[in-house]
C-alpha cells in the first residue's frame, strides 16, 4: 500500500467535517501546483525562444566568417 492509499484510508476513517477541511486544503494545493507549473512552462518557453534566437545569430555569423572556405 503506497502513501496515497494510506492517506486516503486515513481520511475515510475521519468524520465528515474533517474530510471537508482536508479536501479543501487539497484543492488549494492543487491550484497552487497548477499555477506554479504554468509559470515554469512560460519561463521555459521564453528561455527556449532566446536560445533559438542566439543560436541562429551565431550560425549566421559563423557562415559569414567562413563563406570563402565553402
Amino acid at each position: 500500500m503506497d502513501k496515497t492509499q494510506k492517506l486516503f484510508s486515513e481520511i475515510m476513517k475521519r468524520d465528515e467535517n474533517e474530510k471537508e477541511k482536508i479536501l479543501e486544503e487539497l484543492k488549494e494545493l492543487a491550484k497552487e501546483y497548477k499555477k506554479e507549473t504554468k509559470k515554469r512552462q512560460v519561463m521555459l518557453k521564453r528561455i527556449n525562444k532566446k536560445l533559438k534566437k542566439r543560436f541562429k545569430k551565431a550560425v549566421r555569423k559563423h557562415s559569414k566568417l567562413h563563406r570563402s572556405e565553402y
